[in-house]
């Protein structure tokens, strides 16, 4: 800002220093802060991430061919004296969705979700409470739906949810029937 003086007749105009010297000390070098790195993989396999790691450092998987573990946030951490890639939390929601074809057999169907277990992050036990399930039934006539959801079971590495649907339809005749049939169900589901 330039601070100005008035006096009579004269004007004079004054400002700050025509230079300024600023001296910082840095100090001494330390250890660098986190990384973030990129992984082809889980990065505990050999070949999948290659460099120098200080503990607390993230690698992030970014290859697809493992859909289970693809975008996975892993952390450097020293577990029993030994430095190991720790997974943390998945960068994408932790949802499961698929479109199911199912048979209706007056009013009711049984759909056994099948999930991998690496899908869902977490760092105590599972059990079906933990889910939040959603879903839509493709019908040409309006439908009216309600859901029970089973125990929780592992089978082959991958939960296995048996979600019940119940459903009846409004018919042109202006009654509600029991849905009948094959139809398309959308399902969703994501760890609550």
């Amino acid at each position: 800002m330039v601070n100005v003086l008035l006096n009579t007749d004269d004007l004079w105009i004054t400002g700050g220093p025509e230079r300024i010297d600023l001296n910082l000390d840095l100090g001494a070098t330390g250890l660098r802060g986190s990384k973030i790195f990129t992984s082809n993989g889980d990065p505990n396999i050999l070949g999948n991430l290659s460099g120098s790691f200080l503990v607390n450092d993230f690698a992030i998987n970014g290859s697809t061919a493992d859909p289970n573990t693809y975008l996975t946030m892993y952390e450097y951490v020293i577990v029993n004296g030994a430095n190991t890639w720790q997974k943390r939390f998945r960068l994408f929601p932790n949802i499961f969705s698929k479109n199911y074809t199912v048979n209706f057999t007056t009013g009711s169907t049984t759909i056994n979700v099948s999930m991998a277990t690496d899908l869902f992050l977490s760092s105590g036990t599972l059990t079906a409470s933990n889910f939040n399930v959603q879903h839509s039934i493709v019908d040409s006539d309006p439908t009216a739906s309600s859901i029970e959801i089973g125990s929780l079971s592992i089978s082959g590495g991958n939960y296995v949810l048996p979600v019940t649907i119940h459903a009846t339809k409004y018919t042109p005749l202006e009654t509600w029937a029991a849905l009948d049939g094959s139809h398309t169900v959308h399902l969703s589901v994501s760890l609550v």
